[in-house]
């Protein structure tokens, strides 16, 4: 599994935010485990295991990039509100 591949659960697993329930969604990073929605308004960190998705294809690059970037602001906004040690 790479860095922009299209996945989607296997058998009774379900991508799940909220009240929301996806048919796919884009890996972000694979170390940490991260998936993202296509739309980018959902995103799993490391509560999705890698052996209950399949990988379909790779997702276009703008798709791809999207979900990057949703990783990637979410990870500051995560580190910007953790209390600061002094």
């Amino acid at each position: 599994m790479m860095v922009g591949d299209v996945v989607i659960p296997v058998c009774d697993a379900f991508l799940v935010k909220g009240h929301c329930r996806y048919d796919c969604a884009i890996v972000a990073s694979v170390d940490p485990f991260v998936l993202v929605s296509v739309e980018g308004d959902a995103i799993w960190i490391n509560n999705v295991c890698p052996r209950d998705i399949i990988p379909l294809c790779q997702a276009a690059l703008d798709i791809s990039e999207r979900a990057i970037r949703r990783y990637k602001c979410h990870n500051r906004k995560e580190q910007n509100e953790r209390p600061k040690s002094h």
